[in-house]
């Protein structure tokens, strides 16, 4: 590869249409489901690999969102992906019966992607998956903050105070 020449930049045009629309119907239920902690709206948004008839959920931590957006959907081949933006607050996960929290203030960028299942239906793949371990602040104030643990209520409630309204 020549040094001197600038890598070569794919322009992804954003997909307008009924399979647009849909992926965008199917990323809210994806979020909704996410950030809510009601899984069960992920069977109708995921389609599970050959070789199993569900896709595996599974994460040791939930991720504590300020908000979520999704970019237009782009089209590559048969595939739409729908691009997530998480404006991230922290980190909060129990271990031994004890809840903490990590203040960790980001941007987390992650993509949907989906297709046509076996049936026709459009769905995001399983291979692809983004971990639904994501939970809004509202939702940490209310089932996470009562069982933190003292440093983490105090990083939880110096978190609070710092977002904006």
């Amino acid at each position: 590869m020549n040094a001197s020449r600038p890598a070569a930049v794919q322009v992804v045009q954003p997909v307008n249409g009924p399979r647009a629309a849909e992926a965008v119907r199917l990323a809210k239920r994806f979020v909704y489901a996410d950030t809510a902690g009601n899984f069960d709206p992920l069977d109708s948004v995921y389609a599970p690999k050959e070789d199993m008839d569900y896709c595996v959920i599974g994460f040791d931590a939930y991720t504590v969102v300020a908000s979520v957006s999704m970019a237009a959907p782009v089209a590559r081949g048969d595939s739409i992906i729908g691009p997530l933006t998480y404006e991230v607050l922290g980190i909060t996960g129990s271990d031994q019966g004890a809840a903490h929290f990590t203040a960790a203030h980001s941007i987390e960028r992650d993509s949907l992607v989906g297709g046509p299942d076996s049936t026709g239906r459009f769905r995001f793949s399983c291979w692809r998956q983004v971990v639904p371990n994501h939970l809004t602040a509202g939702r940490m104030s209310a089932k996470w903050a009562p069982e933190l643990d003292s440093a983490s209520l105090a990083a939880w409630h110096a978190t609070e105070r710092q977002r904006p309204n």
